[in-house]
Order: structure tokens, then C-alpha cells, then sequence
């Protein structure tokens, strides 16, 4: 069975699934530096926070998606036996335990 877990925060999906992506480094450095990058600032990439899943088969990782607003969401690899449709109408349906809309303004 396919799990969607939502993270509020890129270390909890970094703690979850980071293993999963080092596996292939090469393929998976986009998220991997995505995920890095918005572990320090969540707001690296603007004022909407970023989507963060992992992909759970029987409570283990087998893939990744993230997107940082207003870009395009990215996939990784899945190492599981479902069909595209399917998973893409899990993770369009997934629900972040938190979405805010914040202006972050800097001073100085």
C-alpha cells in the first residue's frame, strides 16, 4: 500500500527519505540540494512554503516529491510497483499538515 507523508520542514523529510535519496546521488541531486537549502531557510525560494513528501510502500521510502511554489513539483526515482496515475492523483491529494501564505521581510 501507498503512503503519502507530509512534512512541515525539510529536515523531517531529510531525517525520513534522505537516506533513500543519497542511494542514487547522481540522479537525485536536485532534491537532495532543494532539500538541504530549505532545511536552513524555508523561505529560500519565497513566501509560500514548499511541498515536501515522501513516498511510503509498507512504511518504507520508495520515492520523494517536493516543490517549492511557483515552480513545477519534482519526482524521484519510485521504486514501487504502482502505476504514474495512480501515485500522481495520491500526491495531488495530499495534504500538508501545514500550509500558510507568509510575506517574510527583511530589515537592514
Amino acid at each position: 500500500m501507498i503512503e503519502i507523508q507530509s512534512h512541515n520542514h525539510a529536515s523531517e523529510l531529510i531525517s525520513l527519505s534522505g537516506a533513500y535519496l543519497e542511494q542514487n546521488e547522481s540522479e537525485n541531486n536536485l532534491p537532495i540540494g532543494l532539500a538541504y537549502r530549505l532545511a536552513e531557510d524555508p523561505y529560500y525560494y519565497g513566501s509560500e512554503l514548499p511541498l515536501l513528501l515522501s513516498i511510503l510502500e509498507h512504511g518504507k521510502v520508495v520515492g520523494v516529491s517536493l516543490m517549492t511554489p511557483p515552480k513545477r513539483i519534482i519526482l524521484s526515482r519510485i521504486n514501487a510497483n504502482i502505476p504514474y496515475l495512480q501515485l500522481w492523483s495520491k500526491i495531488t491529494f495530499a495534504k500538508p499538515k501545514r500550509r500558510h501564505h507568509f510575506s517574510r521581510r527583511k530589515y537592514g
